[in-house]
């Protein structure tokens, strides 16, 4: 709430080719350090999350993401953030495992992404790392704190600096789905689940 307050048409450079809405809404992400940004489709959540990782300067990055949009994230991160080394976790498990050997030595700042069904089957493989900036893209998948895969997230998320969730219909049933969401952005932001 404190971040909205501070919002206004910036002129700060973002090190992308923002639109003015966009500036305001990566100051934002960057001000608040954990959000929701429920921007409607096409008005470049993608832009604005890679964006502000770039203005963080983050270290170790993970971005948890459909399956089906994998590899058109991580040509957005080679094509705007050249700077960052990128890793897509996928394949058989060996090739996976393999993938997280190259993480485990890399030097240099680092984006990963993986689809949200691997986070639950790889938690043991991500658990060690101290992930500095999580986002989740299509975070409406979060909505149900009883799942798996809810529990998987929230528990590699836990040190994390920043979380991100993107979505452009974060509620996508009943008005309860926020909370899963909002509670993985900002633990116990709103209480517990009865409260």
């Amino acid at each position: 709430i404190e971040a909205v307050g501070k919002l206004e048409d910036t002129k700060e450079d973002f090190g992308l080719p923002l639109y003015p809405y966009q500036k305001v809404g990566c100051q934002f992400m960057v001000t608040s350090g954990s959000c929701l940004n429920a921007c409607d489709v096409r008005l470049g959540k993608t832009l604005m999350a890679l964006a502000t990782i770039k203005k963080l300067k983050t270290k170790t990055n993970l971005v948890i993401v459909p399956g089906s949009v994998i590899f058109q994230w991580e040509s957005e991160a080679n094509r705007w953030l050249p700077e960052f080394k990128t890793f897509v976790v996928t394949g058989t498990q060996k090739e996976r495992m393999k993938i997280y050997s190259e993480i485990k030595n890399c030097k240099e700042s680092f984006i990963v992404f993986i689809s949200y069904d691997l986070v639950r089957i790889d938690i043991a493989s991500l658990l060690p790392w101290n992930w500095e900036t999580l986002i989740a893209d299509e975070v409406h998948r979060l909505g149900n704190i009883r799942t798996k895969r809810y529990k998987a997230i929230s528990k590699i998320s836990q040190k994390s600096k920043h979380r991100y969730g993107l979505s452009a219909t974060p509620m996508m049933n009943r008005p309860l789905e926020l909370f899963g969401i909002l509670n993985w952005i900002s633990p116990n932001c709103l209480g517990d689940w009865f409260s």
